[in-house]
């Protein structure tokens, strides 16, 4: 049990910094704006503590970006598990599960297209997991055009492109900046959005 207690001591110090650097973002600081200083300033360790876990500010971004990920993966998989229910209601409850996550996650989304230009691997990543939504987009299309539920003359390809990029945009634009837009407005845009694309004949 006394070998174990490092281990989770360190995990325990990451997770605190990472909480921080999130709370300081939901305080509208901009990324650009944080420092190792400013982020351990109210933490309980110095700033010898925080290379331990990590080598740059960009580096904090990782677990969040993780993080987001796996939560609207939750969130929206209403959409391609036909469970029943309307195709429709089930599209409807994964925007809004999107929507809700990434209100909470908004100002990480800015802070991960900040740290890209200058952070290979953060760019990597953000690529990788805009390409994974719109393979997976691209492939329920695809599914659902051979059950006869979008036409067969939409290019699956182009639609998921479009939908992933147009829905980040939004995130972005509505969530990442000092003031949080309403979510129902977005709800409501995205909602018209994809079933217009999608859906109408």
């Amino acid at each position: 049990m006394n070998g174990e207690q490092p281990h989770t001591e360190g995990k325990s110090t990451k997770l605190a910094i990472v909480n921080r650097f999130h709370a300081m973002l939901e305080n509208g600081i901009p990324v650009r704006e944080i420092t190792v200083p400013a982020l351990m300033d109210e933490l309980p360790w110095s700033q010898a503590t925080f290379y331990q876990s990590f080598n740059t500010i960009g580096d904090v971004v990782m677990p969040l970006l993780l993080e987001m990920q796996e939560a609207a993966m939750e969130r929206s998989k209403a959409w391609y598990e036909d469970d029943g229910r309307p195709l429709l209601e089930r599209l409807d409850e994964s925007i809004v599960g999107g929507v809700d996550v990434f209100h909470a996650y908004g100002r990480v989304m800015k802070a991960i297209i900040d740290c890209a230009g200058q952070d290979e691997t953060i760019y990597e990543m953000w690529t990788q997991l805009a390409r994974y939504y719109e393979a997976d987009i691209r492939n329920n299309i695809e599914s659902q055009q051979a059950a006869g539920q979008i036409r067969q003359g939409l290019d699956a390809g182009n639609a998921a492109n479009f939908l992933v990029y147009g829905s980040m945009w939004q995130y972005i634009l509505h969530f990442g900046g000092p003031t949080k837009s309403p979510k129902k407005p977005v709800v409501e845009t995205l909602i018209q959005a994809w079933r217009s694309l999608l859906y109408l004949k």
